[in-house]
């Protein structure tokens, strides 16, 4: 079964999953879901969440 995206269930779980790369990547492959879709997604968030990790501090910070 796939959502309407094309991307079955089981990658997208793995894509919004907390985790590192490395794990996120052998449980991907493990399972069988897209695992380049899994991987890139968790670098994606890590440059998000890094990136702007300073700007939140400073707005939301103490």
């Amino acid at each position: 079964m796939h959502l309407r995206r094309g991307v079955d269930p089981a990658s997208s779980v793995l894509a919004i999953s907390p985790g590192g790369f490395s794990e996120m990547a052998a449980t991907a492959t493990t399972l069988h879901p897209n695992v380049a879709l899994v991987t890139v997604f968790h670098v994606v968030r890590a440059f998000i969440i890094n990136g702007f990790s300073a700007v939140f501090w400073r707005k939301f910070g103490t």
